[in-house]
């Protein structure tokens, strides 16, 4: 946690960073839903709480997707609600084994999600938008109708 960066790196980034670009993710569709609220969701939220921090930042820029919401029928630009608290999907992930974890999520399968992938894209807007009330963050999130993976 706390995306491993000393606290001397920390610091310079609090002190100087603009901008910051979150499209990091697995966009596995198949990944397990506990790896997968680790990366989509605990990652964004360790660089949001980053970016909280931040005294000169004008911009926090979040790539999502324009396949998550599933259950609305036409994608506006603007945050749904979600399925649940992306807080505690983490703190489900971060407490139940992998099994629990896929019992409990693939529920929300067919109804909000088709896999994890969308389901924890869904879940980080929240928390993309949770963090810009709390702390007035400028955001944008990009819903991009293609992503593809690089190696």
């Amino acid at each position: 946690m706390g995306l491993e960066i000393s606290e001397v790196d920390r610091e310079l980034l609090r002190e100087n960073l603009t901008m910051i670009f979150h499209f990091a993710a697995t966009t596995k569709f198949t990944e397990k839903y506990k790896k997968a609220i680790e990366l989509n969701l605990r990652g964004v939220r360790e660089i949001l709480t980053l970016a909280s921090e931040c005294k000169n930042l004008r911009l926090f820029c979040h790539l999502s997707t324009a396949y998550c919401n599933l259950s609305v029928p036409v994608l506006e630009e603007k945050v749904f609600k979600a399925p649940m608290d992306p807080n505690l999907a983490i703190a489900m992930a971060e407490t139940f084994d992998e099994k629990t974890i896929e019992t409990i999520f693939s529920n929300f399968e067919s109804k909000d999600a088709v896999c994890s992938y969308n389901f924890t894209k869904t879940l980080a807007e929240s928390l993309v938008a949770e963090f810009h009330e709390k702390f007035q963050l400028p955001v944008m999130i990009c819903r991009p109708a293609q992503v593809i993976p690089t190696n």
